[in-house]
């Protein structure tokens, strides 16, 4: 599963293009403990710690953490062979620095270096709706599916409004040439036109946060930031 399609399964069920619970998902903090093989620089840390203080986990991770619902990662083998499953789908597809079957949303995958052909291979792919954490989590907040969301039109006031609040200047990048700025819905629903849950940003940057390069946990700190 590529990322187009990926995007579409999401686009498809009315939900975000990218998994909303990322930086507080044990299973996608596990997944990336395993994949770059954090144990063997930080032996004396647990994955919390590990990944915390290098900032791949925000502070109050521990505070906000979703637990593993049903089976967690495993790592069967070595770095020569090995066997690999319930991973967090997002990391393979999306971040690269830490992925070990790139560009696919990998779940279940093996890895063996004597092998002739497809040293690499992927077994299991899977959309982020169909993790346990990310269903939890709609349950603990009651969250029901929805039909896909109409986009409403944002009142000239609130454009102005916005474009005060960042004083014309990305909030995101250090770009002071930007011919147009975008309005992004922090939440992914186009009908909440709140002022909370609208940042005004550069194409640029609005592009990254639909890719995934941008998260949701910095969109969201850099409205808290703006808005005091």
């Amino acid at each position: 599963m590529n990322r187009q399609e990926y995007f579409e399964i999401g686009k498809q069920n009315s939900l975000p293009l990218r998994c909303p619970i990322l930086n507080y998902c044990a299973r996608r903090a596990c997944t990336i403990y395993f994949n770059s093989d954090y144990a063997r620089y930080s032996g004396s840390k647990n994955i919390a710690e590990a990944l915390m203080e290098d900032g791949t986990l925000p502070n109050d991770y521990l505070k906000n953490k979703i637990d593993f619902q049903g089976e967690p990662t495993e790592w069967i083998g070595g770095r020569e062979s090995f066997y690999v499953t319930h991973m967090c789908p997002e990391v393979n597809l999306f971040d690269s620095s830490n992925s070990i079957f790139p560009d696919t949303a990998c779940v279940t995958g093996d890895y063996d270096r004597e092998r002739r052909n497809e040293k690499s291979r992927v077994i299991k792919t899977q959309h982020y709706s169909e993790c346990a954490e990310f269903n939890k989590y709609l349950f603990e907040k009651n969250i029901k599916p929805q039909t896909k969301k109409r986009r409403i039109p944002i009142a000239p006031k609130f454009k102005a409004l916005l474009q005060k609040e960042i004083n014309s200047k990305c909030p995101l990048c250090p770009n002071e040439d930007v011919g147009h700025f975008e309005i992004h819905h922090i939440d992914e629903n186009p009908e909440n036109n709140n002022l909370e849950n609208l940042l005004m940003l550069c194409p640029t940057c609005h592009s990254k946060i639909t890719k995934g390069d941008i998260s949701i946990y910095t969109v969201r700190k850099t409205k808290r930031d703006l808005t005091g």
